[in-house]
């Protein structure tokens, strides 16, 4: 070559390093300037640059892409600052305002109190003035009840006394009445009287005679009588001596009875030996007849012993027989000597009788005599009387005739003194109705004025607690006005900081838009891969996070996530919720579509809600917690109480208690609102494989057999500006390393990466290494046990296996940069996780000796279950594990399988010892401990761990604590307690990454599910490949 040429390439050569020079140079100085924009239009690929140029541009462009994420994120936070700046502002003037009030409201109070106070001194006064009158006013009552019961006995006994006194006077007239009755006939007697002394005294005389007559005969009868008595005494000495004849018969008798009844004895015994002879007999002929012809002799004698015992049979029947003859005779002839004695005994009494009656006999003659004799005296005497008895029964006439007069008029008093007797018992009667009223009144005035004593103590009693309690409230008053002087200083220090805040929030905007940002362009096709398998697009069964991701292009709730898990408004613009937490109200946006293009309305979210809990087995819990859900979830009614449509455009949520993430659950996708008639229409078939909602996105297909989902924008989304893409390709259930190499060969522009080693290649690759984004998410990783059989049953085997493994060692050499290790259940980014607390030590000695006093101390042998998704992502952590066990004496294998069979497996007892990655459904952590360790739970999530009763209290607080502070202080000791008590081995929380192409924009990571929102992404071009 000569010096022209070498002259002229030098030229170019210098020319093209100048143009090279040039491109770095205004990439650099774009970017120096603040332009973020200067590496979008650029083409790598026809650039004519060096290696080590081409590495410096890509550098370039990677920090210029870095930076604009961290602009982006710095715009969405100085947004996001005064916002909360606003709100912080508005909420501190409301809040000022209230205080004000407040304040106002507390000076009222402590008057009113004060008021109050002083009432309360006055009422226990008079209540005690009142407890005074009423105890003496109880003790005069009881008094006048006493005086009055006396005075109802007295009334009793004048009433009794009455009555006594009528009776008597009444009895009075009938005898005054008899004694006029008996006057009259006394008046009668009398006369018949005078005429009978005549009478008698013509008598006498004559009984004089016969009186003299009489004591001769007299005396004669007593002579005849004492001769009688004399032959009778006789007669009973005759008699005793044949009764003493009668005795000994009977005697004689008696020992004839006794002695055939000896006989007899006798007899029987002899019978008795007859009888045993005639069996010796009978068993020596049979004994005869056995010994054959030997025998003959011994039975003749058998024989004739027989014939003998049965004569002496016969002659004992016959001796019996006379015996029983005898007895008869003696029983007889004792009849017959016992009716001779009692014959002979009635002749001695009659005998004694008879001499006895002639004694009296004779003894009444001799005073029958003397008596005579006395009355032929007395008859003289009576003659002489009875003249003196005539004349005074003619004055007794004269007197009775008197006496009638007077018993007459008596008679008539009588009958007026009864008459007034009976008015004086009326009245009495009265008397006494009236006096036991008034007692029963008394009584009851007693009994009031008890009541009334004791009411008037309690009101004493509680004035005086009124009295200190209006005193303790008006020094709570106190506190509580110097309180609120404390918070309206706060507020105006909040205020005047939500000021400064919204200041710096306007200077960091400003400081943004230093910078040059791309402005998001419209169009496009983006296609993007996913590992996980979608088996269908039905949103009731929407249990896996990539089938929820993609169903959330299409289907949408009331609210959603945000990239940093807070609750944000989406087909709710605005709700409200009640100072009980127990009701929520929803403004629903207006004018939002479904993809068929009507409106929807209020009754779409009544009738959603009533389709989960009908026909989603998982999805109905969300709403289970509301007024009515479980009967209706049973079909036990058709009327879902807590949830109503007020109007078209509000819905009521009433719920039976507190929930506090209640909003938290209504974002995941079986809260979608779906349109009625595209369900109703065939019963859903169509709408499973079809759905329509309010998404930006529209279906166009689903190839379950290629793993391919195509949809396109919706051009009536409520959202104008969203989604920048025209299409989106999903590409599904491929393999890691095949989902790389597409996204290398530019058919994909995004892949979700959960390898590390995988990134870790990627990161060598200056070209892919600015396109590797990390985010946290909220994710758990650990060991569970099966807890109902050994050897996991004993929480010492699992804590010797929480003990056993170095958690930061694990991530170390597992996951890398792709996770944190963890120490309990609960994630960063969550209440309750406690950043300061270590967890479980590194202690394998202590692993050791918890095993060996458990039992194992040779060890024992385990099998580690692992999903194949896991397995896939890192073996080396299943491997890290098993070695971890193998230095305290733990022998385990890892078993790979399917996550359903792993699940399966683990509620009936077959995988007692399996590894979990625990994505959360919803941004709480409620969602990693009462749904995970709650024992209500153990059978329906991940197998069946142990049972701790404060583990169900705590979690069962927690969900109705509506207080942020509060519950962060419970899930804080429930992380601790459930680490503490190995209810699982908690391992690492993972980090989830996505790999894309340079010109994808507006990609960013959320904590839950969707971590991506394809309807944020823009293409900085068009993408190249195959769509």
């Amino acid at each position: 070559m000569g010096v022209e040429e070498r002259e002229i390439e030098r030229t170019k050569g210098a020319k093209r390093t100048r143009d090279e020079m040039s491109l770095l140079g205004r990439v650099a100085m774009a970017l120096a300037a603040g332009d973020l924009t200067a590496d979008i239009a650029l083409d790598l690929e026809s650039a004519r640059l060096r290696a080590g140029e081409r590495l410096a541009l890509m550098e370039l462009i990677a920090l210029a892409r870095r930076i604009r994420r961290m602009v982006n994120s710095l715009q969405q936070a100085a947004e996001s600052i005064e916002d909360v700046a606003t709100r912080v502002l508005e909420g501190g003037r409301q809040l000022a305002a209230a205080v004000s009030d407040e304040a106002a409201s507390v000076d009222s109070t402590v008057s009113a109190i004060t008021q109050i106070s002083a009432s309360a001194a006055s009422i226990a006064e008079a209540v005690n003035a009142l407890s005074h009158l009423a105890q003496t006013t109880s003790t005069s009552i009881l008094e006048m009840a006493a005086s009055i019961d006396e005075a109802s006995a007295n009334s009793d006994a004048l009433a009794s006394f009455v009555e006594e006194t009528a009776s008597s006077i009444e009895e009075m007239a009938a005898s005054v009445r008899n004694v006029a009755t008996a006057t009259e006939s006394l008046a009668q007697a009398t006369d018949e009287a005078e005429r009978s002394m005549r009478a008698i005294d013509d008598s006498t005389q004559r009984v004089d005679q016969a009186a003299g007559e009489a004591a001769a005969l007299a005396e004669e009868v007593q002579r005849s009588a004492e001769q009688g008595s004399a032959v009778v005494i006789e007669t009973a000495e005759s008699m005793r001596t044949t009764r003493r004849s009668v005795e000994e018969t009977a005697e004689t008798i008696a020992a004839l009875g006794a002695a055939s009844e000896r006989i007899g004895a006798i007899t029987r015994v002899i019978d008795e030996i007859a009888d045993r002879t005639n069996l010796l007999a009978l068993n020596a002929r049979i004994l005869a007849a056995q010994a054959g012809p030997q025998g003959r002799g011994f039975a003749v004698v058998a024989e004739e012993i027989k014939e003998l015992s049965e004569r002496t049979a016969r002659s004992t029947e016959e001796i019996n027989q006379l015996i029983k003859g005898v007895r008869e005779s003696v029983a007889v002839a004792m009849a017959q000597a016992d009716a001779n004695r009692q014959l002979a005994d009635q002749g001695l009494r009659l005998a004694e009788r008879a001499a006895r009656s002639l004694n009296e006999i004779s003894r009444l003659t001799a005073e029958s005599a003397r008596a005579i004799r006395q009355i032929a005296e007395a008859a003289g005497t009576q003659a002489v009387e009875s003249r003196q008895v005539t004349e005074l029964v003619a004055k007794v006439r004269r007197r009775a005739q008197e006496i009638e007069r007077a018993t007459s008029e008596q008679a008539a008093t009588a009958q007026q003194i009864g008459q007034r007797a009976t008015q004086m018992a009326l009245l009495t009667g009265q008397v006494q109705r009236a006096m036991q009223e008034q007692a029963d009144s008394s009584k009851q005035v007693a009994q009031a004025m008890e009541r009334l004593t004791e009411l008037i103590d309690q009101i004493g009693y509680a004035a005086d607690e009124q009295h200190r309690g209006t005193e303790d409230i008006l020094r709570a008053m106190e506190v509580i006005h110097e309180s609120v002087r404390n918070n309206q200083a706060s507020i105006v220090q909040i205020n005047y900081t939500s000021s400064l805040l919204g200041y710096e929030a306007n200077s960091l905007r400003a400081a943004v838009k230093q910078f040059r940002v791309p402005t998001p362009r419209r169009g496009g096709h983006l296609r993007y891969g996913l590992q996980t398998l979608i088996p269908s697009l039905d949103v009731l069964e929407a249990t896996t996070l990539a089938r929820a991701d993609l169903l959330s292009l299409m289907l949408e709730c009331l609210v959603e996530t945000g990239k940093n898990a807070e609750v944000k408004p989406v087909l709710a613009e605005s709700w409200r919720i009640a100072a009980n937490g127990r009701v929520y109200v929803f403004n629903l946006r207006r004018g939002v579509r479904f993809h068929n293009g009507r409106v929807m309305t209020a009754h779409d979210v009544v009738y959603s809600i009533q389709r989960t809990l009908r026909h989603s087995r998982v999805g109905s819990l969300i709403f289970m917690n509301l007024v009515g859900a479980p009967e209706y979830a049973r079909g036990e009614t058709d009327e879902l109480i807590g949830a109503r449509a007020l109007d078209d455009w509000t819905v009521e949520l009433e719920l039976t208690e507190p929930l506090a993430f209640f909003l938290q659950t209504l974002c995941r996708r079986f809260a979608a609102i779906v349109p009625r008639e595209e369900i109703e229409e065939d019963g859903g078939a169509r709408f499973a494989r079809h759905p329509i909602g309010t998404g930006p996105f529209r279906l166009l297909s689903y190839d379950a057999e290629t793993g391919r989902v195509e949809l396109e924008r919706f051009d009536l989304y409520w959202r104008e500006t969203e989604p920048y893409v025209d299409r989106v390709t999903v590409q599904y259930n491929e393999s890691g390393e095949t989902l790389i190499e597409r996204l290398k060969r530019g058919e994909l522009d995004f892949v979700r990466e959960s390898s590390a080693q995988r990134l870790a290649r990627l990161a060598e690759d200056a070209q892919w290494r600015s396109g590797i984004s990390v985010g946290a998410q909220l994710h758990t990783q650990f060991l569970a046990f099966d807890a109902e059989q050994p050897p996991f049953n004993d929480v010492r085997v699992r804590r010797a296996i929480a003990h056993a493994i170095d958690r930061e060692r694990f991530v170390r050499e597992s996951y890398g940069e792709m996770a944190v290790p963890a120490v309990g259940p609960i994630p960063p980014g969550l209440i309750g996780h406690d950043a300061g607390w270590s967890g479980i030590p590194y202690d394998p000695k202590l692993a050791r000796k918890l095993l060996a006093e458990a039992g194992y101390r040779s060890g024992l042998k385990v099998e580690l279950w692992r999903s194949v998704a896991e397995q896939s992502i890192c073996e080396r952590a299943g491997q890290f594990i098993c070695e971890s066990l193998a230095a305290i004496g733990i022998e385990a294998r890892v078993r790979v399988a399917e996550i359903a069979e792993i699940i399966n497996a683990a509620l009936e007892g077959r995988a007692q010892f399996i590894e979990v990655s625990w994505y959360a459904d919803y941004a709480d952590p409620d969602n990693f401990t009462y749904l995970l360790f709650h024992s209500a739970n153990r059978h329906s999530s991940v197998g069946r761990m142990a049972r701790v009763p404060e583990v169900d209290e705590l979690s069962e607080r927690a969900r109705c604590t509506i207080s942020y502070a509060e519950r962060a202080q419970i899930y804080a000791r429930l992380q601790r307690l459930i680490a503490e008590e190995a209810l699982a081995v908690f391992l690492a929380h993972r980090h989830m990454a996505v790999v894309q192409q340079p010109y994808v924009e507006g990609l960013e990571l959320h904590l839950v599910a969707p971590a991506i929102r394809p309807q944020k992404i823009w293409l900085a071009r068009k993408s190249s490949g195959p769509a």
